[in-house]
């Protein structure tokens, strides 16, 4: 087991890793070349919390975060590449503490963005850089609503419960889809990012009515 010294390192490692993403994202005034950067630090600093602690969840989810991101700036390739790592720290946070919303929440949402990936372009990713991973919309459905069980009032919530609506969508079950759509439209947005997605609730509804 980790120390009290390791274990209070660990907390400040991984929130210090969340701050650098939370500054990369939203400071305006940052060129990309200086966005890219803060994710490196951010990112080498979760690599520090891991190796202080590595039974930590939060840990594991901040270097997913932050791995995932450095691929924005890093391009394709990287975005591929390290993609089987990203959902080995997820996973890895959700076997640690398996009440964890965020790991499942954050594994849903890499789950669906793999399972949507067309056939076109999974052909043109293997062809100019290596096989993409695979998932099924299904997968991710399962960790959202694990996500939703854990805590249904999480920051992520509204997110989440759009990613119920795409998965059920996209494996046909409207009824499924319309229910948690008019759930999600009764929520309130306390950030801009959730207001893009109730805009976006509310036109499926009107589309599915």
């Amino acid at each position: 087991l980790p120390s009290p010294t390791n274990r209070r390192h660990v907390e400040v490692l991984w929130r210090l890793a969340r701050a650098y993403f939370e500054v990369a994202c939203r400071d305006q005034e940052l060129t990309e070349a200086q966005s890219h950067q803060v994710v490196a630090k951010g990112l080498a600093t979760a690599f520090c919390a891991l190796q202080t602690d590595s039974s930590s969840a939060a840990a594991h989810i901040w270097y997913g975060v932050l791995l995932a991101k450095v691929g924005e700036y890093e391009g394709p390739k990287a975005t591929i590449l390290n993609s089987f790592e990203v959902r080995e720290h997820f996973t890895r946070a959700a076997q640690i503490n398996s009440s964890d919303a965020v790991a499942h929440f954050l594994l849903g949402s890499w789950c669906l963005e793999v399972a949507s990936i067309s056939p076109v372009t999974r052909w043109w990713s293997s062809s100019l850089y290596a096989d993409p991973p695979i998932a099924t919309h299904q997968e991710a459905l399962d960790h959202f609503l694990k996500a939703e069980a854990c805590d249904p009032q999480s920051e992520n919530s509204i997110r989440n419960r759009m990613g119920i609506v795409r998965c059920c969508l996209a494996l046909k079950r409207r009824e499924q889809a319309v229910k948690w759509l008019d759930r999600l439209v009764l929520m309130e947005a306390t950030k801009e990012e959730d207001e893009r997605v109730l805009a976006d609730a509310l036109r499926m509804r009107r589309e599915l009515a």
